[in-house]
């Protein structure tokens, strides 16, 4: 017996990808997008996400935001999934990103 994800198991979910330029990272946040999610990719280098943004857009899945990011000085480890809480909208979490810190809600 083999597992079928839906193809629409993540709809209305937002997830922030790090690392999403390139490996595992791109994987994942094409693999969210294609069950429905919206992913915010972040990663260092912006020619690597917009080339993972124009794949998502593309292929139909829904709008990806990007979110450049060097985390200089920080562990090299860096790369991980987090999921926003279902209760925050994508632009009440961007805008306090932008201005205050990491997380809104």
């Amino acid at each position: 017996m083999e597992y079928q994800v839906a193809a629409d198991a993540l709809k209305g979910k937002v997830i922030l990808v790090t690392g999403a330029g390139d490996g595992i990272g791109r994987q994942a946040a094409i693999s969210y997008a294609q069950h429905g999610a919206t992913v915010i990719l972040l990663g260092r280098t912006v020619k690597k996400l917009e080339s993972v943004y124009d794949e998502i857009e593309a292929a139909g899945y829904p709008q990806p935001a990007i979110i450049p990011l060097d985390m200089m000085g920080q562990p090299a480890n860096t790369t991980g999934i987090w999921l926003i809480p279902s209760s925050c909208s994508l632009e009440n979490w961007m805008a306090y990103y932008t201005t205050q810190a990491f997380w809104a809600c």
